[in-house]
């Protein structure tokens, strides 16, 4: 049952990876729900980072 689980739960991101390309979902709503998922690992944890090119190099 716990590979049902799995692929239920990526059918799903994928889903939402969908609403957020085509605007039906906000990207920080993806984020969180991501997050939310990510945390029920052990031993993982989640944080936001941002950072700016300030020297527009890639």
């Amino acid at each position: 049952m716990k590979s049902v689980e799995v692929l239920i739960r990526r059918f799903d991101q994928s889903i939402g990876a969908l609403k957020v390309q085509c605007g039906l979902m906000s990207e920080e709503a993806w984020r969180r729900g991501m997050a939310g998922i990510l945390r029920e690992v052990k031993g993982l944890r989640v944080d936001h980072y941002l950072a700016y090119d300030e020297e527009g190099e890639v």
